[in-house]
């Protein structure tokens, strides 16, 4: 009910940061997933299961991420369009996700059609009348963490409003996403700064 937590932020923070070093910015996507216009008895069934929509995204991708040969690692952060539930009235959800995507400049390892497939069969699963959502793929052209940010903070303010009107339920359980492996990666990084060799504590006192 109060939006991304601390930890969920410096997690994806982390991450987005961990992703450039290790795979270069120039490899990573942003895949931008919007849930389509619907009934209101189909929307609220997709958000009351976005969990269970997400987690079926994502064993997706990890299964055509092995089979494309590249790496497993992604996160992503929920948000809540301010813009359409001031139109609409509702609270519709929308997801930004991180992932290596793009093997060399225009060359893309999943093709557009292929997102958005995946993403109405998950949506489709409680929305039988679902059109073909929109999902966008951008290359990452600065920073990865300056880009997430935009998002984390991002419909925090609508949050009360959506519950003023009733519409709690349509909130995700968790605001954010991250696979195992990159979690791991980004613990052990944690770890290393709070816990750095004597000689690199000495030069900082000095």
């Amino acid at each position: 009910m109060k939006g991304i937590t601390r930890k969920g932020r410096d997690t994806l923070e982390g991450g987005a940061f961990l992703m450039e070093r290790l795979y270069g910015k120039e490899h990573l996507s942003f895949v931008t997933l919007t849930i389509p216009a619907l009934p209101v008895e189909e929307q609220a069934a997709v958000h009351e299961n976005f969990a269970s929509i997400l987690n079926s995204f994502t064993s997706w991708f990890r299964m055509r991420a092995q089979r494309a040969a590249i790496p497993l690692d992604f996160l992503y952060a929920v948000e809540v369009q301010e813009e359409r539930f001031a139109k609409t009235g509702l609270p519709i959800l929308h997801v930004h996700f991180l992932c290596v995507g793009r093997h060399r400049r225009k060359t893309w390892f999943i093709s557009h059609d292929e997102w958005r497939a995946a993403w109405h069969r998950a949506i489709a699963k409680f929305a039988p009348s679902a059109p073909l959502p929109r999902v966008e793929c951008a290359a990452v052209k600065k920073s990865t963490e300056g880009y997430l940010g935009k998002y984390l903070s991002k419909g925090a303010s609508a949050i009360q409003s959506v519950v003023e009107a009733g519409f709690q339920d349509w909130l995700p359980k968790q605001w954010w996403g991250c696979s195992r492996s990159l979690k791991q990666k980004v613990r052990a990084a944690e770890e290393i700064l709070s816990d750095p060799p004597r000689e690199l504590i000495d030069i900082f006192e000095s």
